[in-house]
């Protein structure tokens, strides 16, 4: 699930991620991400910057940083995937002279080697890009489709199925506070 909040004075945007589906191909129990529901806080979850967890839900902020990273690595092997999550969408409407909103990057990395994928420095085999969220939703393409979620209010379900030759899928989940 994800959550996009403004957080005081000092501007600080979050992007919330809970109830994180599994990725994996139907009946493949080895693909399931861990702690995908942040019960156990960001245990087995790579983050940088400004990212934690409350009530049950991973929120990335913009608080002293410029990005906010989460995500994890699941062992799917080739073939067709599936990957959903809940989000809500409270991203700050402020747009900087001159500059860009906040928004959210969310893509899938894929990748044969787990050990040497680097974000940071572009170390990956594939990428299938997901989407681009801003305060007012979806920055152009959608791969996936959005619809309702069952946590009701402002919460939104994320869905997408993909095809991979690789073995490891990486959901990642950048917030941009430029």
């Amino acid at each position: 699930m994800l959550k996009l909040n403004r957080w005081g004075l000092n501007v600080a945007v979050a992007f919330a991620l809970v109830t994180l589906g599994s990725v994996m191909a139907p009946g493949d129990a080895q693909a399931e991400l861990v702690n995908g529901d942040f019960s156990a806080g960001l245990d087995n979850w790579t983050t940088s910057g400004d990212v934690s967890v409350d009530a049950g839900a991973a929120i990335l902020g913009d608080t002293g940083v410029i990005v906010s990273q989460l995500y994890q690595g699941s062992d799917v092997g080739a073939g067709t995937h599936t990957l959903q999550f809940d989000f809500c969408n409270e991203l700050s409407t402020f747009e900087p002279a001159g500059g860009f909103p906040d928004f959210v990057s969310i893509n899938i990395y894929l990748i044969d080697d787990l050990g040497s994928f680097d974000l940071d420095n572009a170390v990956y085999d594939d990428v299938v890009a997901l989407t681009n969220i801003d305060f007012n939703g979806p920055i152009g393409a959608v791969n996936g489709s959005i619809g309702p979620s069952s946590l009701g209010g402002d919460w939104q379900l994320f869905s997408v199925t993909f095809s991979s030759s690789f073995h490891y899928a990486i959901p990642t989940f950048e917030l941009f506070g430029l």
